[in-house]
């Protein structure tokens, strides 16, 4: 009788998973407003769509008519595992593919899905897809795996929110996305370029994102699409094989599926930030470092690491030599300040000051040598000399901190419900003797963590940033180190429910660090949307040749102060390049009101020392509590007002944000293409 009561209670509750997975699918049919079903064939995507819910009608009203059939008695498990495993596993697979191809993929009349029915659908599909993979699976252990697939689930969903902006559309798909891709081609790629007088170029990026994004400009043929995806695989894959190489050491004690767990945790939770992959290279080489039996060469490492940092963003310089002091620190046994273990200390100690001299001093040493002792203050042919040190000067934007619209949650929440369960659960690791420090360590920890945290919070406000938590990228890293030691514990709490039954509060804190990146990845993302078709494309591009040839056919210069991609890639040819006022670099001077810089501006628009310009559509209005409402003032009143006084728009492309302007002030309505 109690077996047929377990059956009873099975079958409704796997048919209940059928159920709320097809009331996702209603909840996003039916908010989607005016939806049409004629919609569904517009995309070429949408056959998996119509697929997907017709596959959930199938299953679910099927369910039902087999279990009011047989009065509930019959074991779906029975059903479940007559189907082939290749075949069950394939429609698990689907089913998790499924939120990101209909979030990420899917156009119904150009709406965002809310959030909270991406949780909904993804849910549904994760309960789905369980079964599948595991048809004998008890109740009990269900929500185990549910934990699992739906881990699985938003690791892809972050992935292909990555991917689908690989396209070989020439114009650029954000603000900056074009300037950045030239940027990064100028150090393996200048012979690309016509310069007036072969003159050198200038780019203003960092050496670190210089040579990370532009190795594959040594192959002369890189397209676009290729860059694009290079740009994808180097956003995914380093975060990846940080959590790898951190958790190395463990992987006798969890097994090769807990470092493979602990890689893509390590992905998903930095991607909350999001952070710079050259930050992620410099901590995979500290860490390596401090695993170095050989002390010397372990400093000549963190001093290498910190010389990186430094080269690549100022702020970086501390963060190696830290970060090797933690971890060299924390991989001790009880170290005490006695005669004993003193010895114990020197590794942490040298291979801070180590990090110390290569992140502080080591550049401008090198830089004197090279200038054979006639200066210590370095120049770098592709850094602007005013990114670091005058960055400071920058205003504060101290609201951000709060909810605001350029960031929802605001900084502080925003860092509070990122870190915020790593950090109850890093206490609560320590206070039940899971992680044993003593308190040497805990200060020698937690001391540098906090002030990567204060600096990160501080650099948030500038004027610029602010919009996501990437200024907060040490602080992240840190938490991540920290995590490792006692990842194996975590795992057992999240997936040993059996021998955790008297630990709730720390499994269910557990089980939000591991999913709490899940929730997080599930805010963003959309389909690519608002592209030309293939002959307007390649119409618009003609009309830019056409100005930029008739231009420079009667000697006049072009500038491109946007979409200078299309000169790195040949889609528009022959161009005699003139690198200046690059408009990041045109913003950048503008929140730090750098009057010095903008007098040469000035004087080359109000000279009209340029035929043609190439720039975004010219905004003249100031904004207020808008998105970036700051930034748009500072660009509109020290860039947009003063071009508009001297040179007029011929050509304005609306829907992606392109205009061209020739010299007037007397200026018509200019052709909208």
């Amino acid at each position: 009788m109690e077996n047929k009561a377990k059956i009873e209670l099975e079958n409704k509750f796997f048919l209940g998973i059928v159920g709320f997975c097809f009331l996702g699918i209603g909840i996003y049919l039916g908010y989607v407003e005016n939806f049409k079903w004629r919609n569904l064939f517009i995309s070429e995507r949408a056959t998996i769509f119509f697929l997907y819910i017709l596959f959930t009608l199938i299953i679910w009203g099927g369910g039902l008519w087999i279990g009011f059939r047989n009065n509930w008695q019959t074991d779906p498990t029975q059903k479940l595992q007559k189907i082939p495993k290749i075949v069950r596993y394939a429609i698990a697979v689907f089913l998790l593919l499924t939120p990101s191809i209909l979030i990420l993929f899917t156009h119904v009349n150009d709406r965002e899905i809310s959030y909270y029915l991406r949780i909904i659908l993804s849910l549904a599909c994760v309960f789905l897809s369980v079964p599948f993979v595991y048809p004998k699976i008890s109740i009990q252990k269900f929500f185990k795996k549910v934990i699992l697939f739906g881990f699985f689930a938003g690791v892809i969903f972050s992935i292909y929110r990555i991917f689908n902006q690989v396209t070989s559309y020439p114009f650029s798909l954000g603000w900056s996305e074009g300037n950045r891709i030239w940027d990064y081609s100028v150090l393996f790629g200048s012979n690309r370029y016509v310069t007036i007088d072969n003159r050198e170029l200038f780019a203003f990026t960092d050496p670190g994102r210089a040579f990370v994004w532009g190795i594959p400009f040594i192959y002369s043929k890189l397209n676009i699409y290729w860059f694009r995806f290079y740009d994808a695989a180097i956003k995914t894959s380093p975060f990846f094989l940080l959590g790898i190489v951190s958790i190395w050491t463990k992987r006798k004690e969890i097994g090769k599926w807990g470092v493979f767990l602990f890689g893509l945790w390590t992905f998903m939770f930095l991607l909350q930030g999001p952070i710079h992959p050259p930050l992620i290279f410099i901590a995979i080489l500290t860490f390596f470092a401090v695993r170095q039996r050989n002390l010397i060469f372990s400093m000549f490492l963190v001093m290498v690491a910190g010389y990186l940092a430094f080269v690549s963003r100022f702020s970086w310089a501390y963060a190696p030599g830290l970060w090797a002091g933690i971890l060299s620190l924390l991989q001790l046994e009880t170290p005490k300040f006695n005669k004993e273990n003193l010895s114990k200390l020197w590794p942490p100690v040298f291979l801070g000051i180590a990090g110390l001299i290569g992140g502080r001093y080591l550049s401008p040493i090198l830089d004197w040598i090279s200038s054979g002792g006639e200066s210590i203050i370095g120049s770098l042919s592709l850094i602007d000399p005013i990114t670091g040190t005058t960055a400071l000067s920058q205003a504060l934007l101290w609201e951000r901190w709060w909810p605001n619209p350029t960031y929802a949650p605001g900084i502080i929440f925003g860092i509070l419900l990122t870190t915020g369960p790593i950090i109850i659960l890093t206490i609560l690791m320590i206070r039940k003797n899971h992680w044993k420090l003593n308190q040497l360590q805990r200060f020698g920890a937690f001391l540098p963590a906090l002030a990567f945290l204060i600096v990160g919070l501080v650099a948030s406000v500038k004027i610029g940033g602010g919009g996501d938590l990437h200024n907060l990228d040490m602080f992240l890293i840190t938490m991540i180190f920290i995590a490792s030691f006692y990842w194996p514990k975590l795992m057992e709490y999240v997936f040993d429910h059996e021998n955790q039954k008297n630990h709730r509060i720390i499994r269910f804190v557990s089980i939000l660090v591991f999913l709490m990146p899940v929730f997080w990845a599930f805010r963003s993302g959309n389909p690519l949307t608002g592209l030309f078709s293939e002959d307007r494309t390649e119409y618009i591009l003609d009309s830019i040749q056409g100005y930029v040839d008739d231009v420079q056919a009667e000697g006049g210069e072009v500038l491109f102060m946007d979409q200078r991609q299309l000169i790195t890639f040949g889609l528009i040819e022959d161009v005699i390049l003139y690198d200046e006022y690059d408009k990041k670099l045109l913003i950048d001077s503008a929140f730090r009101e750098d009057e010095e810089y903008f007098e040469k501006f000035y004087e080359d628009i109000e000279s009209q020392k340029f035929e043609l310009i190439v720039s975004e559509k010219l905004n003249l209005e100031e904004k207020n509590d808008n998105i970036f409402s700051n930034e748009n003032n500072a660009w509109v009143n020290w860039v947009a007002i003063p071009l508009s006084e001297y040179y007029c728009p011929i050509m304005t492309v609306d829907n992606m944000n392109l205009q061209l302007m020739v010299p007037g002030t007397d200026c018509d309505v200019p052709r909208n293409y």
